[in-house]
């Protein structure tokens, strides 16, 4: 009977510490399991940021971006800019549709890796943070850039491309080959149209005494109070056109007019 009940105790005993081990054996399992959740999230975030960090700079370093954003299926040669050339070559290119009007604003900024300031449908109170904003563009930076708007006469959408006072300084102007005096150098040469007679003399605007002086290169192309212009080539006056247009001086401005209207008007008067 001794013997026995030592049995019993001696089993229990075991049984006592089989449990205890697989408890102790259980809840190490468990701290292991909840490390190795905790160093796989780790991993994942790391990896997450590389690959993040991999693509913005397989992005800033890609001319064929607009390759991977939503943008019309009309559009043309469209990459990072190189020059003003560069630019105006591809605002002829597309010419013949909407792309450029089509295409959203921050898409069209981040191809051609220029600023683009949209005053289209802004109120008040958002033209005001806009203007503030391209002010100080205009004086911290030396770039083009470009002032998408509706036309104030005819009332429709327009590129305009303009430049930084630092950017104006360091080209002569727009740079290339209008800085030299030259046409674009686009497959077909303008259609020019030039008030006949000339208008009597004006005096240009008075100009402050901290502007930059105004480079105009001898022999240039261009003439006073006329307007250069690449019609669309089915001559479609719903479809865009090119405009270089001049006032006071020989140095043209540059426009990109959804539809021809402005181009039709001048003509017929």
């Amino acid at each position: 009977m001794a013997r026995l009940q030592k049995r019993r105790t001696f089993l229990m005993a075991q049984q006592q510490s089989t449990i205890t081990h697989s408890s102790a054996v259980g809840g190490g399992n468990a701290l292991l399991f909840f490390r190795y959740l905790r160093c796989l999230s780790i991993l994942l975030s790391l990896l997450a940021a590389t690959s993040a960090l991999t693509v913005h700079a397989a992005d800033a370093g890609n001319e064929s971006l607009y390759q991977r954003i939503s943008i019309p299926a009309e559009c043309r040669n469209l990459h990072k800019v190189t020059d003003i050339d560069d630019l105006i070559r591809q605002l002829y290119d597309n010419i013949d549709s909407y792309c450029l009007f089509d295409i959203a604003p921050d898409a069209l900024e981040k191809i051609w890796g220029l600023p683009v300031f949209d005053f289209i449908g802004k109120n008040g109170k958002e033209l005001d943070r806009l203007n503030l904003q391209v002010r100080k563009f205009h004086a911290e930076n030396d770039s083009l850039f470009i002032k998408r708007r509706i036309d104030n006469i005819y009332n429709i959408p327009i590129l305009g491309i303009a430049m930084t006072e630092s950017y104006n300084i360091r080209n002569d102007g727009f740079g290339g080959n209008i800085s030299e005096g030259k046409f674009p150098d686009l497959p077909l040469a303008p259609g020019i149209v030039q008030p006949d007679p000339l208008p009597p003399p004006h005096s240009p605007p008075i100009a402050r005494p901290d502007d930059p002086p105004i480079y105009i290169p001898e022999n240039t192309v261009y003439k006073i109070f006329t307007t250069y212009y690449w019609l669309n080539h089915d001559g479609d006056k719903e479809k865009p056109v090119l405009i270089l247009d001049t006032l006071y001086i020989p140095r043209p401005a540059i426009s990109f007019y959804k539809t021809a209207k402005p181009l039709v008007d001048l003509l017929t008067k």
